[in-house]
């Protein structure tokens, strides 16, 4: 069972990383205006809408493979809840701009990305808790949603390959561990 929740979290996680790739490629070649006008603005945001559907389902498999390690707890429980809620809610926000043609509803992405924010940091340190994945996928769960926000705002897609890397890295990771037995990853940090 444990194993195909990885494999699928894997599977999610490798998809979510491609797309935003894509994405950041998309935005970096034509880069998305306030309006929707093109064709390249339409497919830009339905990669995102793809990037962030395989994002939830990794989340939630990230979630069941390591809810049953005690160490894991509520912390991440609560954490991807929070994360899994807001990456719907821009989720939602991109199918609704795409609708309305434009950036609309910014309060409310920015509601999803807090979400998101605490959601990804608190996953991150029961994710570091469980030792069940190498250490950097839960720094990385911790860091790259507010390090890709600094970098978007340097150069276009920067968020989206942060995301990339974070989503590729957890990724490759669970579908690593889906054909072998649970048990704690050696960290390369010594501790006393």
């Amino acid at each position: 069972m444990l194993s195909n929740i990885a494999r699928r979290g894997g599977w999610a996680g490798l998809l979510a990383a491609a797309l935003f790739v894509s994405a950041a490629i998309l935005s970096r070649l034509a880069p998305v205006g306030a309006v929707y006008k093109t064709p390249t603005d339409y497919l830009y945001q339905v990669l995102l809408v793809l990037a962030f559907a395989a994002t939830i389902g990794a989340v939630l498999a990230l979630n069941a493979w390591q809810r049953p390690y005690p160490r894991y707890g509520r912390v991440g429980a609560i954490g991807s809840i929070l994360a899994s809620l807001g990456y719907a809610i821009v989720l939602l926000v991109v199918i609704i701009n795409m609708v309305l043609g434009g950036w609309n509803l910014t309060q409310v992405r920015i509601v999803g990305a807090v979400m998101v924010l605490i959601g990804s940091a608190l996953l991150g340190v029961a994710t570091l808790r469980a030792r069940q994945l190498p250490l950097w996928c839960g720094v990385l769960l911790i860091v790259a949603f507010p390090i890709g926000d600094v970098l978007d705002g340097l150069f276009a897609g920067g968020e989206a390959i942060m995301l990339a890397l974070l989503w590729g890295s957890v990724g490759a990771a669970l579908w690593k561990r889906a054909g072998s037995p649970a048990r704690p990853v050696e960290q390369s940090v010594r501790t006393r």
